[in-house]
Parts: C-alpha cells; structure tokens; sequence
C-alpha cells in the first residue's frame, strides 16, 4: 500500500470517530499526498475549527496539529479524537 493510502485511510478512520462521537463537520482535503483533515464544531458560540495532518514518522502513523505539534498515534482513534474535541470545545460564557 502507498504511504498516500495509508494516510487516507487514518484519515477516513479519524474523521468517523470526530463525526460519529462528537458530531463535528469533517471534510478530507488536499492532494493525496497532502491529504489532511479540516475539523469543524458548530454546536456552541462561534464556529471553532482546526486542521488534522496524519504523518508517518520513525515510530509509525500519527495525527498532528497543522502546527505539527503531535497529536497522537494513528491507532489511538479514540484519545486523539478526544483531544481534538477538547481543542475545539467553545469556553464557558463565550457565545
């Protein structure tokens, strides 16, 4: 398998967990070899979004910020989908 699908199926797996869990509007986007996520939550206040890479290091498959802060491994859909939801979780009060 190309490294381009293997990122698209993380890809396709995290965008389920964010969409199915949390609710959030997830759109894959760029070229296939650039593929990443755009994560949107629009329950609460202003629209708040981030977008998700998925990179292949030394150790494996990972999600990053597009900051390239290390998010979490590819096979911790779970934990990574939860951190991503705690980023976009609108403050208290502030709508």
């Amino acid at each position: 398998m190309e490294p381009s699908d293997e990122r698209g199926n993380h890809l396709a797996h995290l965008a389920s967990a964010l969409a199915g869990s949390y609710g959030l509007v997830v759109r894959i986007q760029g070229t296939v070899a650039k593929r990443y996520l755009h994560v949107e939550n629009h329950h609460g206040g202003a629209p708040l979004s981030a977008d998700v890479l998925c990179l292949e290091g030394p150790d494996g498959w990972y999600f990053s910020w597009s900051s390239k802060q290390k998010i979490g491994p590819a096979d911790d859909l779970t934990g990574v989908a939860a951190r991503v939801m705690t980023v976009l979780r609108p403050v208290e009060g502030s709508s």
